[in-house]
């Protein structure tokens, strides 16, 4: 089922998830239960196998809503900022019950001629070296661009990992929050970086 959505009101959102709920409600109630019902004649089997195909089913809808929603946001971003650079923010780890998946997000930036700015780099660069190709290597199959931003304010050893990380992960920039190394007004220049 494809949802087709016209510019609406923030208060609307119901009305436009309401369509999903139904069809998801309707398809476990007369095709999934049934089958379920007929393969095991034990009722814990069942309702295991029952609740954890459900919640599977859940999170494929919630993933996919999350990716219509950032078509609809930058759909109308792009209607009235025609040449401006748009980025959808996203975070976190590619999880699936977050509602993230980079790739279907990168492939919808791209059809506004968006970027992605990712908001999960850490002090630890064996994460943000995988986080960051996560979303890399999507803008490099769809022709997008991206950029960095840290989970929480780096220390200046992360500071200098982040900017090795975006050179080489062809990130087209790299955001940092204000006060990595100050203590008052002067840089802390007994920091050993790297």
């Amino acid at each position: 089922m494809e949802l087709k959505i016209k510019e609406t009101l923030p208060g609307q959102v119901k009305q436009l998830l309401r369509p999903f709920y139904k069809t998801t409600k309707s398809f476990w109630a007369n095709v999934v239960s049934p089958c379920i019902k007929r393969l095991n004649s034990d009722f814990t089997k069942t309702y295991l196998m029952h609740e954890q195909h459900r919640w599977a089913d859940f999170v494929t809808w919630y993933v996919e809503s999350m990716n219509e929603w950032s078509d609809f946001w930058l759909s109308i971003a792009r209607k009235y900022f025609t040449d401006t650079e748009i980025y959808l923010v996203t975070g976190g780890y590619g999880l699936p019950q977050a509602g993230a998946d980079f790739s279907a997000q990168t492939k919808v930036a791209k059809k506004y001629n968006a970027g992605i700015r990712i908001t999960n780099q850490t002090d630890n660069y064996s994460d943000s070296f995988i986080y960051t190709r996560l979303v890399s290597s999507a803008c490099r199959h769809y022709g997008s661009y991206f950029t960095t931003e840290e989970e929480l304010v780096n220390q200046p050893n992360g500071v200098t990992m982040r900017i090795f990380d975006a050179a080489t992960s062809g990130a087209k920039g790299a955001y940092f929050k204000y006060g990595f190394c100050i203590k008052t007004t002067t840089v802390n220049s007994s920091v050993n970086m790297p």
